[in-house]
């Protein structure tokens, strides 16, 4: 975490100091009471029913099939959601 002190130009044409708390860059986890960095992959399950994201911040499983399952995301703080996505699009970026 660090603190920065900025200058912030207002509406009426002026200037005024304010400051910023930046809490942190990328993605970071908690462990106790300290943030560490995260590297998230995924990871498949051995009887090929989807895939669990490891060392997220948060819980994570994706089904194999999106049809008939769900995702399901569980908070750092125990609440789980379900989400059944309608649809997934796929694009490939070109240059222009």
């Amino acid at each position: 975490m660090k603190t920065r002190l900025m200058a912030v130009c207002t509406a009426r044409g002026g200037t005024r100091k304010a400051r910023i708390l930046e809490l942190a860059t990328g993605i970071r986890k908690r462990r106790g009471d300290t943030w560490v960095p995260s590297t998230p992959r995924l990871s498949l399950l051995p009887d090929g029913t989807g895939a669990t994201g490891e060392d997220l911040p948060f819980g994570l499983r994706l089904p194999a099939d999106l049809y008939n399952e769900a995702i399901v995301v569980v908070t750092p703080g125990g609440e789980r959601t379900v989400s059944r996505p309608a649809g997934f699009i796929y694009a490939r970026g070109t240059k222009q």
